[in-house]
């Protein structure tokens, strides 16, 4: 995993949802992480639908076999198939 970049946490309030600002804030980080030599990035906290289904979208995610902090998944997604799901 040490190519990965550690993510930050996304959450967009439900009545903004649907407006694309997650799909902004994704694509500000992923060419970050990009521009700082990574080649995948973490998914995980797949605890609501929504995130779930949000996450799917990014799609090419590989499952790591780990645990996240509420016993969900961890996923690595190649940053350029991420930010092209997002642009």
């Amino acid at each position: 995993l040490k190519e990965t970049d550690y993510p930050a946490m996304t959450y967009v309030d439900p009545e903004y949802r649907g407006n694309g600002i997650a799909n902004k804030m994704h694509k500000i980080k992923f060419q970050h992480q990009i521009d700082n030599g990574f080649d995948q990035t973490l998914n995980f906290a797949f605890e609501t639908q929504s995130a779930r289904d949000y996450y799917s979208h990014l799609g090419n995610m590989k499952d790591t076999g780990l645990p996240d902090f509420c016993n969900q998944p961890i996923f690595i997604t190649p940053l350029r198939d991420a930010l092209l799901s997002v642009s």
